[in-house]
């Protein structure tokens, strides 16, 4: 989880601080090059304008990993371009940011699938699912305590 080193600074991992201030003007020039208002980036983040115009102007306290990550896919460009100011002038790299992901894709497709289940097979998968996770898990767990 992202914490402050202090009130300009932000440690994302134990190695990597980003100046708040630069992250969020670059969060800003970005959403305005793509005529988002601060309300739609918002949205897209799931959290409140106000939010936002903190992250902007240098002020907020942190910047959850999923925010970040979420923040750069709906400008369409890259953490790292958000947090270091690396520019992408390549039209295929433009283009890949674009595109879904592959995972992307296929969480889509399986939501549609899972949608056009009944709720009575919504429940036996989702049961099915739950019982291999738990497998997964404590097969996880002794492969681990050997």
């Amino acid at each position: 989880m992202l914490t402050v080193a202090s009130s300009s600074l932000l440690t994302v991992h134990p190695c990597i601080v980003v100046r708040m201030a630069t992250l969020g003007n670059r969060i800003k020039q970005r959403r305005e090059q793509l005529a988002l208002s601060q309300a739609d980036l918002a949205r897209a983040l799931g959290i409140t304008r106000s939010s936002i115009s903190q992250i902007e102007s240098g002020l907020t306290k942190g910047l959850k990993p999923h925010h970040l990550l979420q923040a750069a896919t709906t400008l369409k460009t890259t953490v790292e371009s958000l947090v270091h100011g690396v520019e992408q002038s390549s039209p295929a790299r433009q283009e890949v940011l674009e595109r879904p992901a592959a995972s992307e894709r296929r969480e889509q497709a399986l939501l549609r699938h899972w949608r056009a289940l009944t709720k009575p097979q919504q429940r036996e998968y989702f049961q099915q699912i739950r019982t291999q996770a738990d497998a997964n898990l404590v097969s996880k767990k002794l492969r681990v305590s050997r």
